[in-house]
């Protein structure tokens, strides 16, 4: 079964907690240290899910290798007030998703990988996983411990 986790940027992090928006150009102090924390918890997110998984970055909609630091990228996980945020998706896993599925399909049915995806307005980060492999045990209990709302997405 999969799992979706909310990673709301707002919440989770107490140095955005006074923030009403992040903005990518953004000089607020304030902003600027929220956007690094955000930026190094996920870099240290990575770093975990290479080391345990081995796993490789791919870009959704045109399945090509990536760097894991286009996740962090601020084009990606922030709101700009000159353009708007594209909506996207990163698949981690050994092998890409070969483009032969939809993401729907890969929710309803895949076994391994991460998928995640960034929130039009720049608030969060959805995570998307099998809860029951044994082998993100440590996922959920490393997310969960930040109180991150989790549900099950209904595709």
């Amino acid at each position: 079964m999969n799992m979706t986790i909310w990673f709301d940027f707002y919440k989770n992090f107490s140095s955005c907690k006074e923030l009403d928006y992040i903005y990518q150009n953004s000089t607020n102090k304030e902003a600027l240290i929220c956007m690094n924390d955000i930026k190094e918890f996920l870099t240290s997110l990575g770093s975990m899910i290479k080391y345990k998984h081995n796993y490789k970055v791919f870009s959704w909609k045109d399945n090509l290798e990536v760097e894991y630091r286009d996740i962090c990228d601020d084009k990606f996980l922030f709101y700009s007030s000159k353009n708007a945020l594209e909506k996207q998706e990163f698949f981690l896993n050994i092998d890409s998703n070969n483009n032969s599925i939809t993401f729907s399909q890969w929710y309803n049915n895949s076994k391994e990988g991460i998928v995640f995806e960034n929130d039009e307005d720049g608030g969060g980060l959805y995570i998307h996983f099998n809860k029951n492999l044994i082998s993100y045990e440590w996922l959920v209990k490393y997310l969960t411990s930040f109180q991150i709302k989790t549900y099950s997405l209904q595709i």
